[in-house]
């Protein structure tokens, strides 16, 4: 296998790690937060405490996606490509989805 077909492999991978950690802290963090953040008397409505909830939840998951992504970076050559990180997100996001619709039945 080619040094360049690595190198991709490699950033879709480091994009698919990222989207695990994005869809992992929807599902542990989002729904608890939300609920708290509507037994404060500010966020009394469903849309005002689920736009604070997903904004602290995505931007957690973006540090700490950010995080492993630099990490990776100090060990392997990686390409910036969006297309890279819309597949390696997208293919975990449906990894989780699946995950979660099988534990649920």
């Amino acid at each position: 296998m080619g040094t360049r077909v690595k190198i991709i492999i490699l950033s879709v991978v480091s994009s698919f790690i990222i989207g695990l950690v994005d869809s992992l802290f929807f599902l542990a963090v989002d729904e608890p937060l939300k609920e708290l953040l509507q037994k404060n008397s500010f966020f009394k409505d469903n849309v005002s405490a689920g736009l604070c909830s997903n904004s602290i939840s995505v931007s957690l998951a973006m540090l700490f996606g950010v995080f492993i992504s630099n990490e990776i970076k100090k060990s392997y050559k990686l390409i910036e490509n969006h297309y890279f990180h819309i597949i390696g997100i997208m293919s975990s996001t449906l990894l989780i989805i699946i995950i979660y619709n099988l534990i649920k039945k």
